[in-house]
């Protein structure tokens, strides 16, 4: 996914006329130190910008065409414009940043292998980020009350068992987790709670695995 983000932040650019700097951000908020989040690019005091990549199988989880008007979270999950598993990472964004917008940029990928002419003449096979469908924008907005209570709610938790070492009691609930060639998914009581694109390569920090 980090590959194309160049591409996916000069779409976004060139559908909505915001300039923006790609490259892995982290950010924090002072009041909260503890709750920190990744995103692809960061309009300070308007927006964040997040870009995502998504196969062919996940292709009706996403939006046809741009939404550059902000949408209330839940009814773009809902409407089928963002996958449901990005909700909770717009929230947490958001409340972080102190922002009521998250801008999601989507694109239609695949790995393949494609031959590669070197200066020398010779042609050689590798893999290679293959884009299959244009890309969307998605402009989503996240409420007040939505932004506290992620931090409320992640707060109560952390401190339970990472700051006072008490050990959360189990809900005797069943997860498991589905492995495919191009994915992890994480389910929790037959839904998908969680789950990433599969990295494959070697000696990598992989900051952001929504």
């Amino acid at each position: 996914g980090h590959a194309v983000e160049p591409f996916l932040m000069a779409a976004y650019t060139e559908a909505t006329g915001r300039e923006v700097d790609d490259g892995l951000l982290v950010l924090s908020r002072d009041d909260v130190p503890w709750f920190r989040v990744s995103t692809d690019a960061y309009i300070p005091g308007e927006r964040v910008i997040e870009g995502k990549t998504f196969s062919y199988m996940k292709r009706d989880e996403w939006a046809r065409e741009d939404y550059l008007e902000p949408i209330p979270v839940k009814f773009a999950v809902e409407k089928g414009l963002i996958p449901d598993s990005y909700s909770w990472q717009v929230v947490a964004q958001a409340a972080v940043a102190q922002v009521s917008v998250v801008d999601l940029v989507g694109v239609q990928t695949s790995l393949k292998r494609c031959r590669v002419v070197l200066s020398s003449g010779e042609v050689v096979a590798q893999p290679g980020w293959v884009i299959e469908a244009p890309p969307v924008v998605v402009s989503v907005e996240v409420a007040a009350s939505q932004r506290a209570w992620i931090i409320d709610t992640i707060g109560e938790w952390r401190e339970r068992p990472l700051v006072q070492g008490i050990a959360p009691d189990p809900d005797g609930s069943r997860a498991r987790i589905r492995a495919y060639a191009e994915r992890i998914e994480l389910w929790q009581d037959g839904k998908v709670v969680g789950q990433h694109d599969r990295a494959c390569g070697r000696n990598r920090e992989i900051y952001d695995p929504l």
